[in-house]
Protein backbone atom coordinates (compact mmCIF):
# COMPACT_ATOMS: atom_id res chain seq x y z
CA UNK A 1 0.00 0.00 0.00
CA UNK A 2 1.35 3.02 -0.89
CA UNK A 3 1.62 5.86 1.64
CA UNK A 4 1.06 9.32 0.74
CA UNK A 5 2.58 12.64 2.75
CA UNK A 6 0.40 15.89 2.22
CA UNK A 7 2.68 18.73 1.23
CA UNK A 8 1.52 22.33 1.38
CA UNK A 9 1.07 24.46 4.15
CA UNK A 10 -1.37 24.07 6.66
CA UNK A 11 -4.16 26.77 7.57
CA UNK A 12 -2.51 27.92 10.73
CA UNK A 13 0.88 28.01 8.41
CA UNK A 14 -1.00 30.50 6.30
CA UNK A 15 -2.49 32.04 8.89
CA UNK A 16 0.92 33.01 10.24
CA UNK A 17 2.27 34.32 7.33
CA UNK A 18 -0.71 36.28 6.33
CA UNK A 19 -0.26 38.01 10.05
CA UNK A 20 3.28 38.75 9.54
CA UNK A 21 2.94 39.97 6.01
CA UNK A 22 -0.21 42.70 7.57
CA UNK A 23 2.22 44.05 10.24
CA UNK A 24 5.09 44.23 8.51
CA UNK A 25 2.47 46.24 5.68
CA UNK A 26 1.28 48.23 8.83
CA UNK A 27 4.63 48.89 10.28
CA UNK A 28 5.45 50.37 6.56
CA UNK A 29 2.70 52.44 6.18
CA UNK A 30 2.95 53.99 9.07
CA UNK A 31 6.70 55.01 8.29
CA UNK A 32 5.90 56.30 5.03
CA UNK A 33 5.01 59.57 6.47
CA UNK A 34 8.81 60.04 8.04
CA UNK A 35 10.43 58.97 4.87
CA UNK A 36 8.00 61.49 3.11
CA UNK A 37 8.89 64.18 5.22
CA UNK A 38 12.60 63.19 5.08
CA UNK A 39 12.53 63.86 1.58
CA UNK A 40 11.30 66.61 1.74
CA UNK A 41 13.38 68.27 4.01
CA UNK A 42 16.26 67.23 2.17
CA UNK A 43 15.08 68.95 -1.17
CA UNK A 44 14.99 72.34 0.51
CA UNK A 45 18.28 71.57 1.83
CA UNK A 46 19.76 71.26 -1.17
CA UNK A 47 17.48 74.32 -2.62
CA UNK A 48 19.20 76.62 0.09
CA UNK A 49 22.74 75.71 -0.82
CA UNK A 50 22.05 77.04 -3.65
CA UNK A 51 20.95 80.51 -1.48
CA UNK A 52 22.99 82.74 -4.05
CA UNK A 53 26.21 85.41 -3.19
CA UNK A 54 23.70 87.82 -1.76
CA UNK A 55 21.82 85.19 0.70
CA UNK A 56 22.55 85.77 4.16
CA UNK A 57 22.36 83.03 7.52
CA UNK A 58 18.77 84.56 8.37
CA UNK A 59 17.84 84.72 4.93
CA UNK A 60 18.18 81.11 4.10
CA UNK A 61 16.52 80.33 7.89
CA UNK A 62 13.24 82.66 6.56
CA UNK A 63 13.46 81.12 2.91
CA UNK A 64 13.65 77.26 4.97
CA UNK A 65 10.83 78.21 7.24
CA UNK A 66 8.21 79.62 4.38
CA UNK A 67 8.73 76.21 2.60
CA UNK A 68 8.53 74.33 5.33
CA UNK A 69 5.21 75.64 5.83
CA UNK A 70 4.49 75.34 2.27
CA UNK A 71 5.60 71.82 2.34
CA UNK A 72 4.31 70.78 6.17
CA UNK A 73 7.65 70.27 7.38
CA UNK A 74 6.84 69.74 11.03
CA UNK A 75 10.03 67.67 12.62
CA UNK A 76 12.30 70.33 11.49
CA UNK A 77 11.90 74.06 12.55
CA UNK A 78 14.50 76.94 10.60
CA UNK A 79 16.45 77.51 13.58
CA UNK A 80 17.44 73.37 13.83
CA UNK A 81 19.44 74.45 10.60
CA UNK A 82 22.97 74.68 11.07
CA UNK A 83 24.24 76.87 8.61
CA UNK A 84 28.29 77.61 7.51
CA UNK A 85 29.71 79.34 4.30
CA UNK A 86 32.77 76.95 2.32
CA UNK A 87 34.13 79.61 -0.07
CA UNK A 88 30.92 80.63 -2.26
CA UNK A 89 29.01 78.30 -1.50
CA UNK A 90 26.58 77.63 1.74
CA UNK A 91 26.38 74.08 3.53
CA UNK A 92 23.07 73.50 5.74
CA UNK A 93 22.74 70.80 7.92
CA UNK A 94 19.95 69.41 10.02
CA UNK A 95 19.93 66.26 12.60
CA UNK A 96 16.56 65.56 13.40
CA UNK A 97 14.39 62.48 14.73
CA UNK A 98 10.99 61.77 13.63
CA UNK A 99 8.68 59.95 16.31
CA UNK A 100 6.07 57.52 14.36
CA UNK A 101 3.39 56.32 16.67
CA UNK A 102 2.51 52.80 16.14
CA UNK A 103 0.12 51.38 18.69
CA UNK A 104 -0.39 51.92 21.88
CA UNK A 105 2.48 52.95 24.18
CA UNK A 106 4.70 51.49 20.95
CA UNK A 107 6.28 53.99 19.02
CA UNK A 108 9.06 54.10 16.27
CA UNK A 109 12.09 56.81 16.29
CA UNK A 110 14.34 57.31 13.09
CA UNK A 111 17.03 59.34 13.48
CA UNK A 112 17.56 61.66 10.04
CA UNK A 113 20.84 63.05 9.41
CA UNK A 114 20.41 65.36 6.58
CA UNK A 115 23.45 67.50 4.23
CA UNK A 116 23.67 69.55 1.45
CA UNK A 117 26.82 67.97 1.00
CA UNK A 118 25.17 64.98 0.28
CA UNK A 119 24.33 63.90 -3.29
Amino acid sequence: MLKFRQRGVSLIGAILVVIVIAIVFFIGIQSFSAYSEYASVKRVVQQLALGGRDATEASLRNKFQTQANVDNITSVQAGDLKIRKEGSRFVVEVQYTSKVPLVSNVSLAFDFNVSSKDP
